[in-house]
């Protein structure tokens, strides 16, 4: 008579759910939905909290590390000050004593390390030898003025070596100017003049047209940066050194000539002492000495490794009859870069570490 009766079930569809399952089923959709956002709400403070936590740490290692390095530089201050009154008080106590000049560059090129305090040389007084504590020029060893030296080739080979920082070289192999090393910058190398000995030492090359600058103390006013470029020209039997000032607000040129790189840094260091700005025994005028540690050929950059290491692969270097052949090494590590750049940090050289002394000098008063 007629076809079968189709089921209500069949009529509705395989997905069809009872209103009741499907409002619970929504129920528990919604509450799993508000569990997630309480969830992600909370892990959001988490993470916004360790990151204000972390930038909270890294400045207070900022903080921490600003204050060690103080602490460092007004330690050396009030070292260096202590040991320059102490030698004055032991001279003035018995003014026949004297450094021997002899024993002094014996002590230096045998590499002895310079404690912080003193090491005792032999000086002579009247033809008989006495000992007495020779006060260290800086207030940094030796090895940690020019990198650390190495020995070369094995135990016992007697030979060492100078690390010396990367500069930057073109293809083939020449170095590519301006040479930034820290504080000082070489424009140019020069000519070297090997065929008269006053153009060299056995530890230095003073090459005709050579140019640095760095910046340092402003002559009129020492607390102001100024540029400071030196040079070398030809001078007849001897090089003539010659380094300009110039000021840094009305470009004024200041110009301190001398035979020696020595003579025109103390021309530098006297009148930035004549100011009133710099308190007594903050800067004091260089000894020359017959070494890589002359405070005038570091101020040049003459006895900087880097320069040194260049030089010597110029044409002529080889012809130069008394200069002393050096071995060096690059650095291999930001460490023995620091090393080796430590030695700029002198107030005699570096116009920040001259402003702290300043500074140290007058809350020591």
């Amino acid at each position: 008579m007629g076809g079968p009766k189709k089921s209500k079930m069949s009529s509705r569809g395989r997905g069809y759910l009872p209103p009741a399952v499907a409002a619970g089923l929504a129920r528990h959709e919604a509450v799993q939905q508000q569990a997630y956002r309480t969830k992600y709400k909370q892990m959001k403070n988490i993470a916004r909290s360790l990151v204000l936590e972390n930038a909270a740490l890294c400045d207070t290692v900022a903080c921490v590390q600003q204050r060690i390095v103080l602490a460092n530089e007004e330690r050396r201050f009030l070292l260096g000050k202590y040991l320059s009154m102490s030698q004055e008080s032991n001279m003035k106590d018995n003014p026949l004593l004297h450094i021997d000049a002899e024993a002094l560059s014996a002590l230096q090129s045998t590499g002895a390390s310079l404690t912080a305090g003193s090491t005792q040389a032999v000086s002579k007084v009247n033809g008989s030898s006495c000992e007495r504590p020779v006060v260290a020029n800086s207030r940094k060893t030796k090895a940690q003025q020019y990198g650390r030296v190495c020995s070369r080739g094995g135990a016992g080979s007697g030979k060492s070596k100078r690390l010396c920082p990367p500069i930057t070289l073109d293809s083939a192999g020449r170095p590519i100017f301006p040479i930034v090393l820290g504080p000082l910058t070489i424009h140019s190398l020069g000519e070297i003049v090997s065929d008269r000995t006053t153009y060299h030492r056995n530890h230095v090359i003073y090459p005709v047209g050579f140019c640095s600058s760095r910046t340092y103390a402003s002559v009129r006013s020492p607390l102001l940066a100024a540029t400071y470029t030196c040079k070398i020209s030809e001078g007849g039997l001897a090089p003539r050194f010659e380094v300009v000032c110039e000021e840094p607000d009305t470009g004024e040129e200041r110009v301190f000539c001398g035979r020696t790189p020595s003579e025109c840094h103390n021309a530098v260091v006297d009148v930035v002492n004549a100011s009133p700005s710099v308190p007594r025994g903050v800067l004091e005028r260089s000894v020359e000495l017959p070494s890589i540690n002359d405070i005038g050929l570091r101020f040049f950059g003459l006895s900087h490794p880097s320069v040194q290491n260049v030089l010597q692969a110029c044409p002529g270097a080889r012809k130069c009859q008394n200069y002393q052949w050096i071995k060096f090494e690059v650095c291999r590590s930001e460490h023995e870069v620091e090393q080796v750049m430590e030695s700029e940090l002198d107030p005699a050289l570096c116009h920040d570490t001259l402003l702290r002394n300043i500074m140290f000098a007058s809350q020591a008063r």
